[in-house]
C-alpha cells in the first residue's frame, strides 16, 4: 500500500448504500482506496483480524447492533482506528453522541457526496495520528501478559501446569489472573479448578461483539484460590465452534482486564496458530519418555516454520525422574534451553485432584511452579517466612550442580 492508499472497513448492510459508497470512493480522482465490506458487527470482528485497516465508516443500526453500542463496541475492539459514522437524518443527535465518546465524524446518507466522503476519511486519519495521546488512549493500549501453554502430545500435563501456573501467580505475586481453557473438546481446566458456569469460551467468541465487563463477568466463574476460569465447552463432537479470529478478540479483550491470561491451548491445531500472534509467551510441554520429546521437537520444529520467534518460546520438561527416558535424548531432538523441569509426582496429583484441590505449593512439583511463577512474574520468591527472595536457581537436566537460591 502507498503512503496515499487508505485501506477502509465499511459496517452496512445496506446493499445499496455500500454499493454507493464504493462507487464514490472508485470515482475519487487521484485518490486510492482498498475497500473491505462487513454487513454486521460480528462479520466487522472478522474483518478486522484480517486486515490492517486505517479507518472504519461505521453504520450505527445493524442487524446485531442497534445505536450508541455498536460504536462502544467497535472503539473497544479497534483502538486507534479512526471511525467515521454514517447515519440516517433521524440519527443525528446519536452521532453527535457518538463524537463526544470519540467518533472522528460523522456523515448523513441522503446527503452523502464524494468529495465529502473522501476529505472525511482523509481527515479522520490525519487527525487520528496527529491528535495528542490522553489517558484513555494510554487505557486502551495498557495491556496484561498472555501466557500460552502448550503440549507437545497429549497427556504430558499442559492442563496441569496451566492451573498451577495460574494459582501460583494468584497466592505468591497477588495479580489478577485468568484461566482460559481453549482445548474446547476437554473441560480439564474447570474440572481441577472447581468451577462450574452455564457458560464457556466459544459462548464468549460467539458474542464477542456484545462483551463488555459486565457480559463477561457472567462467562467467568472464580476458583477457590481467586483464579478466574472460563471454561471450554468440553462437548465433543458438537458443531463447529467460531471461527479462530473471533477467539483472538476474546484474548484481546481478556488481557485489558487482566495483569495474566494462562491459556490452555492443549494441542498445536487450527486455533493455535490463528492464536500465535497474541501470546506474550508461549510453553511447550514434552513429558519424560521418548515419544513425548519426540513430539515435541514436531511441534517446535512447525512453530519455527510458522515464523514464531523462539525467544516468545519457553520449554517445560514435565514428569522427570532420575529414571526418565527422554532426558538423554532431550538435548539432542530439541534445540532450545529448558525453562523449567517439573518433578514426576502422579500419585500425589491423583490424591490431590480426588480432594478437589492443587497440589501443595509447598510439594516438590508446587515449589518449581513458584519459581516458574516468579520469574513469569518478574518479582522475587517469597521464602517459607514469607519474605522475598530472588532465585538464581539453574535447571540442569544433563548433569551437573544445581545453585541454590539465596537470601537477599
Amino acid at each position: 500500500m502507498s503512503d496515499t492508499t487508505l485501506e477502509i472497513l465499511l459496517v452496512e448492510d445496506n446493499p445499496g448504500d455500500a454499493l454507493l459508497v464504493q462507487e464514490m470512493l472508485l470515482d475519487a480522482d487521484g485518490e486510492g482506496f482498498v475497500l473491505h465490506r462487513a454487513e454486521t458487527l460480528l462479520d466487522a470482528l472478522d474483518k478486522l483480524a484480517q486486515y490492517e485497516v486505517d479507518a472504519i465508516l461505521l453504520d450505527l443500526n445493524l442487524p446485531d447492533s442497534q445505536g450508541l453500542e455498536t460504536f462502544t463496541s467497535m472503539k473497544l475492539h479497534a483502538p486507534g482506528v479512526p471511525i467515521v459514522l454514517l447515519t440516517g437524518n433521524d440519527s443525528d443527535t446519536l452521532a453527535l453522541s457518538a463524537v463526544e465518546a470519540g467518533a472522528q465524524d460523522f456523515l448523513v446518507k441522503d446527503r452523502l457526496e464524494g468529495d465529502s466522503l473522501v476529505r472525511a476519511l482523509r481527515y479522520a486519519v490525519v487527525r487520528q495520528q496527529n491528535r495528542a495521546p490522553t489517558a484513555e488512549d494510554a487505557e486502551a493500549a495498557s495491556r496484561g501478559k498472555v501466557l500460552g501453554v502448550l503440549g507437545g502430545k497429549g497427556g504430558v500435563g499442559a492442563t496441569t501446569i496451566a492451573c498451577h501456573l495460574a494459582s501460583a501467580l494468584v497466592r505468591d505475586h497477588q495479580r489478577q489472573v485468568l484461566l482460559a481453557d481453549l482445548d474446547l473438546d476437554s473441560g480439564a481446566a474447570g474440572f481441577l479448578m472447581q468451577t462450574k458456569c452455564p457458560y464457556s469460551i466459544v459462548d464468549a467468541a460467539e458474542n464477542v461483539h456484545r462483551l463488555d465487563e459486565e457480559f463477561w463477568r457472567s462467562m467467568t466463574a472464580v476458583a477457590p484460590d481467586g483464579v478466574e476460569v472460563i471454561a471450554s465447552p468440553a462437548l465433543l463432537g458438537q458443531a463447529e465452534p467460531p471461527a479462530p479470529s473471533r477467539f483472538r478478540h476474546v484474548l484481546r479483550f481478556a488481557a485489558k482486564h487482566y495483569d495474566f491470561v494462562v491459556a490452555d491451548l492443549g494441542r498445536l491445531e487450527r486455533l493455535t496458530r490463528v492464536l500465535l500472534p497474541e501470546l506474550d509467551s508461549l510453553y511447550v510441554i514434552t513429558g519424560a519418555d521418548l515419544m513425548a520429546v519426540y513430539g515435541a521437537g514436531q511441534v517446535l520444529d512447525s512453530l519455527r516454520s510458522a515464523g514464531v520467534s523462539t525467544d516468545t518460546i519457553q520449554l517445560i520438561h514435565n514428569q522427570v525422574s532420575r529414571w526418565s527416558s527422554g532426558r538423554s535424548v532431550l538435548k539432542a531432538l530439541v534445540s532450545l534451553p529448558v525453562r523449567a523441569a517439573l518433578p514426576a509426582c502422579d500419585a500425589d496429583l491423583a490424591e490431590a485432584y480426588t480432594k478437589g484441590r492443587l497440589l501443595d505449593a509447598d510439594s516438590a512439583f508446587g515449589r518449581e511452579i513458584a519459581h516458574l511463577a516468579a520469574d513469569v512474574a518478574g518479582e522475587p520468591e517469597p521464602d517459607e517466612a514469607g519474605n522475598s527472595r530472588f532465585s538464581l536457581r539453574k535447571l540442569n537436566l544433563f548433569g551437573g550442580r544445581q545453585v541454590p537460591a539465596t537470601n537477599q
